[in-house]
């Protein structure tokens, strides 16, 4: 299965906001007013590096004082396999935290998935049965 390389998301703008970018876009500036999102969103990101990588270097101390945890960044994908890897190496996590892309529709024994990871926090998308997102709806950090 290919993972997606993006996530869709939509947003509101005032007119008057959309009109400004319409101008850009009108003048060459940018493809399209996704473009200048794309543009807008990576440079605030950018503006915020350090408050992104406080978090990501706070999360990982976490993980390594509180046994029993993974940060993990980019797209994962679990199936039933990667869980009975889990358990052979006998790693139990409290809690998976992912920046990025979790999925796990095709983990078919959730009863060994809810034994091998007992919390579950992604910032980005999870893609789940809904018995599994509504297992792990409260039980993230």
């Amino acid at each position: 299965m290919t993972e997606e390389k993006f996530i869709k998301t939509s947003i509101n703008l005032s007119p008057v906001d959309a009109g400004y970018i319409d101008i850009l876009v009108a003048k060459g500036l940018f493809a399209s007013r996704t473009e200048f999102m794309n543009y807008a969103i990576k440079k605030e990101l950018e503006h915020h590096e350090l408050a992104i990588d406080g978090f990501v270097a706070e999360q990982e101390h976490q993980q390594a004082t509180q046994h029993g945890g993974e940060l993990l960044i980019g797209s994962y994908r679990y199936d039933d396999a990667e869980i009975l890897k889990l358990f052979q190496q006998h790693l139990i996590y409290k809690q998976l935290i992912v920046v990025g892309l979790l999925n796990l529709t095709a983990v078919t024994n959730q009863a060994a998935l809810f034994r091998q990871i007992q919390a579950i926090h992604v910032f980005g998308k999870f893609s789940a049965s809904p018995t599994v997102l509504a297992h792990y709806r409260g039980r993230s950090i």
